[in-house]
């Protein structure tokens, strides 16, 4: 079961396929990455779920700054390949604007 990258042209999907790494994780794994990271989900496979926890932590430099456009243009991508976004976060930092570091946000804690 072959899943593109939607972000990626048809020659880095075929790179990304054949260097692609699955790991098999056991509780308390963890796994961590930067944003340089391509990283997909794997298709289900056929028959009965083995049920698990997962508890996701993203990290965010103390300089990492607001884009509305930016996520503006990340949420039409998600949404024009016709996934729903899992998360609207990013428009809920309504006191910030363009520029602004995102730690200096009230609905941020650091």
């Amino acid at each position: 079961n072959y899943v593109d990258f939607f972000y990626a042209s048809k020659l880095e999907n075929l790179v990304l396929e054949k260097n692609k790494v699955e790991d098999d994780f056991e509780v308390g794994d963890a796994l961590l990455l930067d944003k340089f990271v391509w990283h997909r989900s794997v298709p289900f496979l056929e028959g009965k779920l083995q049920s698990r926890m997962a508890y996701t932590m993203r990290f965010v430099d103390s300089q990492a700054r607001y884009s509305k456009t930016f996520l503006d243009g990340l949420y039409s991508l998600i949404k024009a390949k016709g996934d729903d976004t899992l998360t609207s976060f990013g428009y809920k930092l309504t006191d910030l604007k363009d520029g602004d570091l995102i730690s200096k946000s009230k609905f941020v804690e650091c």
